[in-house]
C-alpha cells in the first residue's frame, strides 16, 4: 500500500475505508481490492500500471496506490513525496518464464539460484535491488 507522505491516518488495509484505491488491471492487488472493495466501501480507479496509479496519487486523484515493491522502487528513483505502509497484502513471488521445452536451461537458472540462496548473493541482491 502506497500514500502520499503526510497522510498519518492510513496505517492498514483496514484504514481504506470509503477511499479512493488506484490499482494495476490484473495483479494480486487489484484482486485483494475487489475481494474487499464491498466490505470497505473502495473507491476503485482503474491503471493501466503501477507508475500511472503512483502518479495519481501524487497528484491527488487517489488516496491509496496497490502495487508491488519492484513497482514502487522503479517509480520512487525518480519521484517523491510517497511512502509505503503497514504489511504487503499478499505475497508475490518474482518469477522467469522459460519455454517448457528447455528443462536443460531451466535445470541451469535454478541450480544458480540455489547457489545464489546458500552464499547469501540472492539476499544481497534483493536488499539493493528490489527493497531499497
Amino acid at each position: 500500500m502506497v500514500v502520499r507522505e503526510n497522510d498519518t491516518t492510513t496505517k492498514m488495509y483496514s484504514d481504506l475505508q470509503g477511499k479512493r484505491i488506484g490499482i494495476e488491471l490484473g495483479t494480486t492487488g487489484d484482486a485483494f481490492a475487489r475481494r474487499w472493495s464491498k466490505r470497505l466501501k473502495l473507491d476503485l480507479r482503474e491503471f493501466d500500471t503501477g507508475a500511472d496509479a503512483l502518479r495519481a496519487l501524487q497528484a491527488g486523484q487517489i488516496d491509496c496506490a496497490l502495487t508491488d515493491i519492484i513497482a514502487f522502487n522503479d517509480f520512487m528513483r525518480s519521484h517523491s513525496g510517497l511512502k509505503t505502509i503497514g504489511e504487503p497484502l499478499v505475497d508475490e513471488l518474482i518469477v522467469a518464464a522459460v519455454h517448457k521445452n528447455a528443462p536443460t536451461l531451466l535445470g541451469q537458472i535454478n541450480a544458480v539460484i540455489d547457489a545464489m540462496k546458500k552464499d547469501g548473493r540472492l539476499e544481497q541482491l534483493w536488499k539493493e535491488w528490489l527493497v531499497n
